[in-house]
C-alpha cells in the first residue's frame, strides 16, 4: 500500500508461450516482407519519376547517355 491507503497495481512478469512467440514471429516476418515489398514500389517509383529526367536503361537500370 502507498502511504495514502492506495493500492499500487501489480503486474507480474509473464514469458510469452511458444505459441505467442509464433505468432510474434509470423507477424514480424509478414512486417519484414511488407517492409520489403514497400522499399521495392518506392524503388520503382523513384526510377519512373527519374526516367522523365534521366534516360534510364529498362533492363540494366543504369543510365543511358542521348
Amino acid at each position: 500500500m502507498r502511504n495514502h491507503g492506495s493500492l499500487e497495481e501489480f503486474h507480474p512478469v509473464v514469458s510469452d508461450t511458444p505459441d505467442q512467440e509464433a505468432a510474434q514471429l509470423r507477424e514480424r516476418l509478414k512486417l519484414e516482407e511488407r517492409a520489403h515489398d514497400l522499399e521495392r514500389s518506392l524503388g520503382y517509383a523513384l526510377a519512373k519519376v527519374l526516367s522523365g529526367f534521366i534516360r534510364i536503361c529498362a533492363n540494366c537500370k543504369t543510365r543511358r547517355i542521348i
